[in-house]
């Protein structure tokens, strides 16, 4: 089966989440439904929203129909969405594209899943549908473990930076863990990145609960903000995001807004084949710009423009220096 997705971010999320309910895709169409949710931002935020407004309907059978009477010989179980029901704006095209399709409802109790090992290497970035039908966006030199079960959802970002858009389930919690701390979602769009000295949560959309035990805190996060907990025990920070540009890496942008030398270059280093190193006389300079994802000289060229930094090199790795101004 050839799928065309259509132009409007949201009739194309409909039409691909109505072939991942089925579980029709061939390799070949889960490979362009990842190119997809990786071409934009857009998209992977209509896929979430897709996926919500069906897990919103399952919870109100007045608004299942059958689209034809009852056969009089038993067939399987297949629903179709009523059109009248639905969430308001651009949405009701992709309702009425859900209501044509026959959804087949995907049984419970399906057995636990094998772990799920997701990593890349620096310079590449990967989009994965989970089991459940979540999302997760890994970043350059980022890992996630994950073991999907019929009582939770268990993730553990082992490095690096990942966006996840989650399924709401709430029988099964979706938690994501990372150097101690925990980051317990239902349905929601958020990241969470390691970094060497700190963890930071982004949350976009719906909730979250940040716990750590060793710092004893535990914290609900608004859409918008960001939860900054640091690795020396120092208090979290909780911080407002500016606009969409913390996510931008996504589709290969690296956005530096007053960042330290040290966080921004290891934000560079995710998507670079050449790598960068810091002294530590120069980690905590801060700097700022937008520059594209593996383009490293670009960077190298602005921070030893705008810093007092040089920059050495032995043709494999890259060093800040102190500069001599």
């Amino acid at each position: 089966m050839t799928m065309h997705a259509p132009h409007d971010p949201i009739d194309a999320a409909a039409q691909w989440y109505a072939l991942l309910l089925q579980g029709r895709l061939t390799a070949e169409e889960g490979a362009a439904f990842d190119r997809w949710l990786a071409a934009a931002p857009a998209n992977l935020e209509a896929f979430t929203r897709v996926s919500e407004t069906w897990d919103a309907l399952q919870e109100r059978p007045e608004a299942m129909a059958p689209a034809e009477p009852a056969p009089a010989e038993p067939a399987p179980e297949v629903r179709r969405i009523d059109r009248r029901w639905f969430l308001g704006g651009g949405a009701v095209a992709a309702m009425a594209l859900a209501a044509s399709l026959a959804l087949v409802m995907i049984p419970s109790g399906v057995p636990p899943t094998a772990p799920v090992d997701l990593r890349t290497a620096a310079g590449e970035r990967r989009v994965t549908t989970l089991p459940d039908g979540s999302v997760v966006t890994l970043d350059g030199d980022s890992r996630v473990l994950m073991r999907d079960t019929s009582q939770s959802r268990a993730l553990e970002l082992a490095g690096g930076r990942a966006l996840f858009a989650v399924r709401s389930d709430k029988a099964r919690p979706f938690v994501v863990a990372a150097s101690g701390i925990s980051v317990t979602a239902t349905g929601t769009l958020f990241s969470v990145e390691r970094l060497d000295d700190q963890i930071q949560v982004e949350l976009y959309e719906g909730g979250v609960i940040v716990r750590s035990p060793a710092h004893r805190f535990e914290q609900a996060l608004k859409p918008g903000t960001r939860l900054v907990i640091h690795g020396d025990g120092r208090p979290a920070l909780m911080e407002r995001l500016l606009d969409d540009r913390s996510r931008a890496w996504v589709t290969g942008e690296v956005v530096l807004v007053d960042e330290t030398l040290a966080i921004a270059v290891q934000r560079v280093n995710r998507m670079a084949t050449r790598q960068i190193e810091v002294d530590p006389a120069v980690a905590s300079f801060k700097v700022s710009g937008v520059f594209r994802s593996g383009e490293i000289d670009g960077f190298v060229d602005a921070v030893t423009s705008l810093l007092d930094v040089r920059a050495e090199t032995d043709g494999k790795v890259i060093r800040f220096e102190p500069g001599r101004r």
